[in-house]
């Protein structure tokens, strides 16, 4: 029986470009632009993948495996979005000095917008 009552199987899916947004402090800031830019224009294709894949599966009578490609486009809107912020975060380039304070007292970086200033909950 198929069952997403635990956390590994309903929590959030593998995202190497998430992964690596952990470590772009280890980078310069013409590197963690490139990064994150090379990084949003492959995101922003692979949407376009999954919107055809909608579309074609739209036109077929399965409409779990129509559902299921729902899914699919909104987590990709999702990681377009979450880049953008990504993108436009890193394109403001913080002084050297704000990123060393900010490793040396272990706390959030207080230039993050919203609710990703505070940290995980």
């Amino acid at each position: 029986m198929l069952s997403a009552s635990s956390l590994e199987v309903a929590g959030a899916v593998s995202d190497p470009v998430r992964s690596r947004a952990f470590s772009l402090d280890a980078l310069t800031p013409g590197d963690r632009r490139r990064f994150v830019d090379g990084s949003l224009q492959a995101v922003e294709a692979f949407l376009e993948v999954a919107r055809r894949d909608l579309e074609e599966r739209a036109r077929s009578d399965d409409r779990y495996s129509y559902l299921a490609a729902v899914g699919a486009v909104y987590q990709a809107e999702a990681r377009v979005k979450w880049m953008r912020e990504l993108r436009d975060h890193v394109s403001k380039g913080q002084p050297e000095e704000d990123d060393r304070q900010k490793r040396a007292h272990g706390g959030p970086d207080p230039t993050m917008p919203g609710d990703l200033s505070h940290g995980p909950t």
